[in-house]
């Protein structure tokens, strides 16, 4: 899918801006591209990123890490 490397610029261009609002929304966008699109998230990883989502600091979460599943990284 070519929509995960269109979200690089833009996350560039809200990190600039110091937009944590987008940049939060693309971090979403990219895990729900690789959990729905790629299919390489696993449960785990999902509910952690939903249980980070939770918390009223945090604007985005998405899965990281070699080998996919391994760990989140989240804007707050």
């Amino acid at each position: 899918m070519i929509s995960e490397n269109a979200r690089v610029p833009k996350a560039v261009d809200a990190i600039k801006r110091a937009s944590m609002d987008d940049l939060g929304r693309l971090m979403i966008e990219s895990h729900n591209s690789m959990r729905d699109d790629y299919k390489v998230s696993v449960s785990e990883i999902d509910s952690l990123v939903e249980a980070a989502l939770t918390h009223p600091e945090v604007y985005g979460a998405r899965l990281t890490g070699g080998r996919f599943g391994g760990s989140i990284v989240g804007t707050c």
